[in-house]
Order: C-alpha cells, then structure tokens, then sequence
C-alpha cells in the first residue's frame, strides 16, 4: 500500500486505476486522528427488487442510519433535528433532468421527507424541486404545487430576474433556492459526466439556475466551485444524500444501461468536496473494474474538486476525511424458516421490546459491531432472534435488515 502522500497524489494524476475500491477506502481510513470531514456510506443490495424496483422501507432504513451516523446522535429523531428545525422550510434539490434511471429516485426524497417530519418541520414546509415540472414528473414524482402536504415542483423559469456574478459565475439563480426555502438537502445521483467527469453534489446544483451551458468549459473548472461558494447554496445545505443505488460509469449524465451498475449505497455528507471526493473514487473503482480507463485519460479529469478545496468549500484530502462504511449483512431469517426474509412482527408481542445501545470500545483500526438501521440491537424472543424490533416506521410491518458496520474510529 502506498503512502497517503503517493496515493493522493496518483489519484490527481491518474485517477484510481492502480486501486481497488478496498485500497481507497483503506487509504481513506488510514491515522486520519482529526478528520475535518466525515462521508458515511451505506450499502444493502436487497434495496433493489424485482425490475430494479426501489424498496421503499430499506431506502429509508438506509438514509436513516447515514444521517445517524454523520450526525453522531443516537436515535433517528435526534439525528435529523441536529441538522433541521421545526420552523425551517426545506428544498430537497433532486436531478431529474435525464427522467428515470438516470435520476434521483423518489424512495430515496421520501425517506428523507420522513427524516424530516421526525425533526418536526412541517409536510407544507418541505419542497421537493427541480428545473422544471416537466423533468420531476418524467422521474416519477408527483406534482404537488398548491395542494396540502409536501410540495413538489419545479423552477418553470422562476428566476431571479437580476443575474448573480460571483468568479466565473454568472447566472440568475431559481428563487426557489433564494426566497423560498432557509435549508437545504442536496440530493444527487452519482453519475460519469461528459465534461465534469463525474456530476454529484456541486454538479447537481446546475440544476439551480438559468444558464447552465455557459458554465461547462474547462471541465466546468472553477464555475462549479464558483456556484457552489454562492451564499444561497453554501449557508443553506445542511445535508447532502448521494443516490448511488444504481450509477453510471460512462456515457452520462444521460441513460447508459449498459453501463450502469448496482452499487446499491447512500452516501451522506455535509461537505460537498468530500463526498464528490469519495463518489469519483467509487465511479474510477468500477471503470477500472470493467475495463475502462481513467477518467483523466480520456480528457475528463475532475478539476473542479481541487479549486472548490482551495476556496475551502470542503477537502478533496484522502487523509482529512473520516470515511465510515456501513455494510449489510444477511436479511433476517425466522427461527424453522426455510427461506430468507424477514416475518412480519407488527402485532408480536415482544415488538416493543426494550433495546440496547452498541457501545463496541475503541480498536486499533476497524470495529466491527451488529447494529440495526436505527443504531440499537434488539432483544427477541427465540423465535425472532435474529429481527429487528421497535423504531420501525408506522408504514413498514416487516423488519428491516440488520448492518454490519465497520467504522473508521477517527481519534473519536
């Protein structure tokens, strides 16, 4: 293994071709004793059903244990009133410009509208948007601009009508993103980019103004680190949630079937440096996988991540960013079951069950701990020994899988 200097340095030059995804998560992780930034990802492949449905209750098992995670707060209510207040009116900034497939996936905006419910901002204060109504409808939302609950709409032109210049920048932001909204959730999907070479969390803010073509020369370096300095986008992200449930390698931001994979994760950050850090890693990881080469070699190189860290947007810097993995295990199987998944325990008795915090001690390098999606381990009964129980949300009758969680313990 190389040191942290030269893999940081091959990553600039050559993207990760020498590396598998195990090497740059274990570069991540190594003696990093005062990580400025954290990025938590969880994985489970049974979020994905028959026909590459979305299932909606193990979306939001996972986007709730990365919010927990990246939070540090122990229960799912705390962990989204760290970042969210009752009176705060919320975007949740999705990319739907390429319609299904290619888009952010509603179960994933859902779990995150739950997430805020449970900090107690209220359904009619939380905005689900985009460019257009056009692009959030072919994605499979539902409009919603005047009726009661969530709202979900686009910009439709919406602009502010005086052009914002800041660096390279120059452009009238939506007011959706100015006016109407004080916190914000970004909420990408992970994707190769035809220019950018990936689009992620800053690229996904391209959806937030007019004119978006004339900011994509030089690989969109420094306009996406320029856009993303703007007061408007920087003081009012709280949260970034990366969809990685299905990304793309090559040919986007559009559609490439073929070359979209099941990487079947959410990743969660405040810092969006550090996630686009960690998400080009991962898209370098499967080109290499599948024969592709890096993304510098073919003219696409991500510059952007470098000038955003020098502005101090957030770190690009391996060594500086606290990387927490969260994996899944086996779907649970009930005791004398012959097949896997998970039986339904709404009206068990023992469903409410008092719970148990993890609390493994501190290891030299990685800790590997049970826990549920929630954080806690429950006690059952026999027959349900393996199940999770309680912190179920009201909707979801069937438990949901159990992680196992290696965490990076980063001087914490």
């Amino acid at each position: 293994m190389p040191s942290r200097r030269e893999f940081l340095k091959d990553l600039m030059t050559t993207g990760a071709g020498l590396y598998t995804p195990a090497m740059v998560f274990a570069a991540l992780l190594q003696d990093k004793k005062n990580p400025q930034s954290t990025v938590v990802e969880v994985k489970n492949a049974n979020v994905q059903a028959e026909g590459r449905r979305i299932r909606a209750e193990i979306a939001q098992a996972m986007v709730f244990v990365a919010v927990r995670r990246l939070s540090g707060e122990k229960t799912d209510k705390n962990a989204w009133k760290h970042y969210f207040k009752p009176e705060d009116v919320v975007g949740i900034k999705v990319n739907c410009l390429f319609g299904r497939g290619a888009s952010t996936h509603p179960e994933v905006v859902m779990a995150i509208v739950e997430g805020l419910k449970l900090a107690g901002v209220k359904p009619e204060n939380i905005i689900i948007w985009d460019r257009s109504d056009g692009d959030l409808a072919k994605s499979g939302f539902t409009l919603n601009r005047e009726g009661p609950g969530v709202k979900c709409y686009g910009t439709n032109g919406d602009y502010e009508p005086t052009p914002t210049r800041s660096g390279s920048f120059n452009g009238r932001l939506s007011r959706i993103l100015t006016e109407r909204i004080t916190a914000l959730v970004n909420v990408p999907i992970l994707k190769d980019h035809s220019i950018a070479g990936i689009t992620n969390a800053c690229k996904n803010h391209y959806g937030s103004f007019d004119n978006p073509g004339a900011h994509h020369g030089n690989n969109c370096d420094p306009y996406l680190a320029d856009l993303n300095a703007l007061p408007a986008i920087r003081q009012k992200t709280r949260l970034i949630i990366c969809d990685a449930i299905r990304p793309i390698a090559e040919g986007g931001p559009a559609l490439r079937g073929d070359y979209a994979w099941n990487y079947n994760a959410i990743l969660a950050s405040t810092d969006p440096v550090a996630i686009d850090t960690v998400c080009w890693q991962i898209v370098e990881a499967r080109r290499k996988e599948i024969g592709l080469p890096p993304l510098a070699q073919v003219g696409r190189p991500v510059r952007y991540l470098q000038t955003a860290a020098q502005m101090g947007l957030g770190t690009n810097d391996p060594n500086k960013i606290g990387a927490h993995h969260v994996a899944p295990i086996t779907p649970c199987t009930p005791v004398g079951a012959t097949t896997g998944g998970c039986p339904d325990i709404s009206s068990h008795p023992h469903r409410s069950m008092g719970t148990t915090r993890v609390a493994p001690t501190k290891p030299s390098s990685w800790a590997t701990t049970r826990v549920a999606p929630t954080g806690r381990v429950a006690r059952h009964p026999p027959a349900f020994a393996s199940c999770s129980a309680g912190h179920i949300p009201p909707a979801v009758t069937r438990c949901a899988p159990f992680y196992r969680s290696r965490i990076a313990w980063a001087g914490s």
